[in-house]
């Protein structure tokens, strides 16, 4: 499941490669954490058949020392990822659960994500 995945335990502190500057929307220029991040939503939509994620949800399964640098480095790149119309992100309360959806762009992405 997508809360048993290495990525949310070391994810962006590890995964090296910053996030992306402006101008930089083809996948082939993202960072190695853009990749993986948009990896996992992947899988995680899969096996959710598509119904929309719970951010929340991801980061309550984060037990590494750096948390707080992995929960930080995970929303900068599904903002970038929403900001390029791959993701569509809604909140309907400040500090509410963040949920993840699909945006028109999802399935249009062509990068070849390694297995976790």
């Amino acid at each position: 499941s997508l809360l048993d995945r290495p990525l949310l335990r070391e994810h962006v502190a590890a995964a090296g490669g910053g996030s992306q500057g402006e101008g930089r929307t083809s996948e082939e220029n993202w960072s190695l954490r853009t990749q993986t991040m948009y990896g996992v939503l992947a899988e995680a939509f899969d096996e959710s058949g598509g119904v929309a994620l719970s951010y929340n949800a991801m980061i309550d399964a984060t037990s590494t020392a750096a948390k707080r640098k992995v929960v930080a480095g995970c929303l900068q790149e599904l903002l970038f990822l929403a900001t390029h119309g791959v993701t569509e992100l809604a909140q309907n309360e400040p500090y509410g659960d963040i949920v993840i959806g699909k945006a028109d762009g999802f399935d249009d992405v062509n990068i070849q994500i390694a297995a976790a």
